[in-house]
């Protein structure tokens, strides 16, 4: 159940949760991709996809960085996300990372209510305690990184 991410959803089309870590997935152990968070993109009224937020770090310097195709769920009014087959759904094939990216959802929700956030910038809001230097919002602000997206479909509303 996610009824404050419900709720935020429903003045937002697009929500990030970053880390403040690189997280390495089981099956790209030999890769340099890494997680970075996850993102909740409203597509309909009633629908949220749930996606990661990957960044490519060969080294000492992040290279690029992007958002992988994520999963869609039907959302209710009490906050509970049903699973929906949706024609965007990521083809990976990886059902335990997509269930844990609701793991990681489920954490976010439970921060919302034990926390509190700072703005940092228009429409960038913090834990009280992390550094915003070490955020992708900030990453895309330097001069060597480049964007990527990873057959991501955004709708056209998203912010």
């Amino acid at each position: 159940m996610f009824p404050i991410l419900t709720k935020l959803l429903s003045t937002n089309d697009f929500i990030v949760v970053e880390s403040d870590h690189l997280l390495r997935h089981p099956h790209s152990t030999l890769e340099t991709h890494y997680g970075k968070g996850i993102y909740f993109h409203k597509v309909a009224p009633d629908m949220v996809c749930v996606g990661e937020l990957e960044i490519v770090h060969p080294g000492q310097r992040p290279i690029g960085y992007g958002l992988l195709q994520g999963r869609h769920y039907r959302m209710d009014t009490s906050g509970r996300w049903l699973a929906t087959m949706h024609v965007d759904d990521c083809p990976c094939g990886y059902d335990a990372l997509h269930a844990h990216h609701l793991v990681v959802a489920d954490h976010f929700e439970g921060e919302l209510r034990r926390s509190q956030y700072q703005p940092i910038r228009v429409g960038i809001q913090i834990y009280n305690g992390l550094n915003p230097d070490l955020s992708l919002a900030y990453l895309k602000e330097s001069d060597d990184s480049k964007p990527y997206f990873s057959d991501m479909k955004l709708a056209s509303n998203a912010a």
